[in-house]
């Protein structure tokens, strides 16, 4: 996850915690555009939080595999580049692609609940 969305997220979360505490009446919303964020997954953070959850080793295996086989050209009219690898992104249009993105940005939902924010989060 893009450390800087982190950041700033947490700053949110302060100040909404910091006027619980204080009994301040206040509202906030965040927006967050992740109209592009499947191309941000980092491919062997999400394995690590995977780890983390104890998935099986037979299925970080084969998602590692599924992460780490992908490659792309460019190609323009007769023309294309060299193949290049992919270390960002899980491939658009897979049905594993919204969970693996899920569990990667779990961490939002992990920092809210800790200072005992409402999160909601709405897909367009």
């Amino acid at each position: 996850m893009n450390v800087n969305l982190i950041i700033i997220i947490i700053i949110i979360i302060i100040i909404i915690t910091r006027n619980q505490k204080y009994h301040l009446e206040s509202n906030a919303e965040c927006a967050i555009d992740v109209s592009k964020a499947f191309d941000t997954v980092h491919h062997y953070a999400l394995l690590s939080k995977l780890m983390k959850k104890m998935i099986p080793r037979e299925l970080l295996f084969l998602l590692e595999n599924w992460l780490s086989g992908c490659y792309s050209r460019v190609k323009w009219h007769s023309a294309g580049s060299e193949f290049f690898k992919h270390d960002f992104g899980v491939r658009q249009g897979s049905m594993l692609s919204p969970l693996l993105f899920a569990l990667y940005v779990d961490d939002i939902a992990n920092i809210a609940n800790i200072y005992q924010v409402y999160l909601s989060v709405f897909i367009c």
